[in-house]
């Protein structure tokens, strides 16, 4: 079990509860015995879902992902104590009690891990990829970069999941978005942006 001591946790760190719930840290602002999260994962024993989209797997082990409001309605029918209070809000909201975590999962380590390793399918190919246009060709260092989502906890799928990335400081943010503007304006490269409207995460 995690250490009872205040954790140092950044916005997308992970955290998996003694019962194997995955939670993902939201933001910076929280309550002094928890962190505020949103609840992404389960394992197959606590929860299932027809949706096609929702199965993972490690090889070894089932888990199923939250889509819209399904994570809210598990945890307040299920496990009520995975709210703590927002004060600024005035009500409570997901989230882990300090002494309710069970591991804590990093970011920046698990990107680090990903990049030292020999990629072995086309999503881990088109992670460097996407390292090299970016952080590396905007001069910043990996270790203000982190990678969140399936691929910190090593059930992705590689044709079908998503390459989330999240960077640490402003600074770095602004030189990021500026490459990316940049590269998205070249067509010939090969990167397009997404988010151009709300499409990509409805329903998420």
């Amino acid at each position: 079990m995690a250490s009872l001591a205040r954790l140092r946790l950044r916005d997308r760190d992970a955290v998996i509860t003694r019962e194997g719930l995955i939670f993902r840290v939201f933001g910076y602002t929280h309550p002094p015995e928890g962190y505020i999260c949103d609840l992404e994962y389960a394992p197959a024993s606590l929860f299932q879902s027809n949706n096609p989209k929702a199965f993972r797997t490690d090889g070894k082990n089932i888990f199923f992902k939250f889509y819209e409001d399904e994570a809210w309605h598990f945890v307040q029918k299920n496990f009520p104590q995975h709210m703590v209070f927002h004060k600024p809000l005035g009500k409570k909201v997901l989230g882990v009690q300090t002494a309710n975590i069970a591991e804590v999962r990093k970011p920046e380590q698990a990107l680090k891990r990903l990049v030292e390793a020999q990629p072995r399918d086309e999503l881990l190919k088109a992670l460097q990829k996407v390292l090299e246009a970016t952080v590396l060709a905007s001069g910043l260092s990996l270790e203000n970069f982190g990678v969140f989502g399936s691929l910190l906890h090593g059930f992705y799928h590689p044709k079908f999941s998503d390459i989330d990335l999240i960077v640490y400081g402003k600074g770095n943010l602004e030189k990021i978005r500026k490459t990316l503007q940049e590269l998205y304006s070249d067509g010939g490269l090969g990167f397009s942006n997404e988010f151009v409207d709300d499409s990509p995460i409805r329903g998420k």
